[in-house]
């Protein structure tokens, strides 16, 4: 997944700012093998880092713990009003509308 955004480079000197960055596709299981291995490598010498990646480990270990909960039935109807309504068909003019006022709704 990783592009080389992160500057990290087999046989480079690994700084603390690009591994930082890289630490969460690390623990994603998302980086590729450069990235992870100097990531690692950065991390075995240097406390600061080492302690950055400990603190966020725990974070999505937590986050992976969490029980699923669905949301309350009450939570459904205001949503449901602010998109016009109920699930449209695929390619009916109420989907295309609905996308519409979720690009409108989000700025996008």
């Amino acid at each position: 997944m990783s592009t080389g955004v992160f500057k990290l480079r087999s046989g480079e000197e690994s700084r603390c700012e690009d591994v930082r960055l890289a630490m969460g596709e690390v623990l994603d299981g998302v980086a590729d093998l450069t990235v992870r291995n100097a990531v690692e490598s950065h991390v075995r010498t240097c406390p600061p880092c080492a302690t950055e990646m400990n603190e966020l480990r725990a974070v999505v270990e937590g986050v992976k713990a969490l029980a699923e909960v669905p949301p309350k039935p009450q939570a459904w109807p205001p949503v449901e009003k602010e998109i016009g309504g109920g699930a449209a068909k695929p390619g009916s003019p109420e989907e295309t509308n609905i996308w519409d006022k979720f690009r409108k709704w989000f700025g996008k």
